[in-house]
């Protein structure tokens, strides 16, 4: 059983993860980890074996809290490298500065890990637990506006 979000909606009510990342997840955890792993690689999200993005993000996580530096080693890599497939679609090249962007997305993403668990957002990545797609496309906006309003300041 994966360990439960701490942080709640606007409304009161705690985030939960969809009923399919959390069975992903208890599948995950009764497995052995280079299974895990070669199911965290698998890209083709028809494939029955796919890990959601939700589920991988647990891992890491969980990873993370039990101070398994090799685990994190083998699984965050993962994640990003879906990261950065999506970026490249999502964050046109005729953009000024597009590969900065990405980077700088990808580098904020990575520290959030890096930060999971402490500061003044300490539950930050419990909404790429539950929504993960939604949580890295708001991630996204945010830095790509963010720097259209720096270039439109330098002109």
């Amino acid at each position: 059983m994966p360990t439960p979000l701490n942080k709640h909606y606007p409304d009161g009510r705690p985030y939960f993860r969809p009923p399919a990342v959390e069975a992903a997840i208890d599948e995950l955890l009764g497995q052995d980890f280079a299974t895990a792993c070669r199911r965290a690689a698998i890209t083709d999200r028809d494939s029955r074996e796919y890990v959601p993005s939700e589920a991988l993000v647990h891992l890491i996580r969980d990873a993370r809290r039990r101070n398994d530096e090799a685990s994190m080693d083998v699984l965050l890599p993962i994640l990003l490298r879906r990261c950065e497939s999506n970026l490249r679609t999502k964050v046109s090249s005729d953009l000024p500065n597009a590969e900065y962007i990405r980077e700088e997305i990808l580098g904020l993403f990575s520290e959030l890990f890096a930060a999971d668990g402490a500061g003044s957002n300490p539950d930050q990545l419990d909404f790429f637990e539950a929504h993960f797609n939604q949580a890295f496309q708001g991630l996204r906006i945010d830095i790509v506006r963010q720097e259209e309003r720096k270039t439109l300041n330098r002109t």
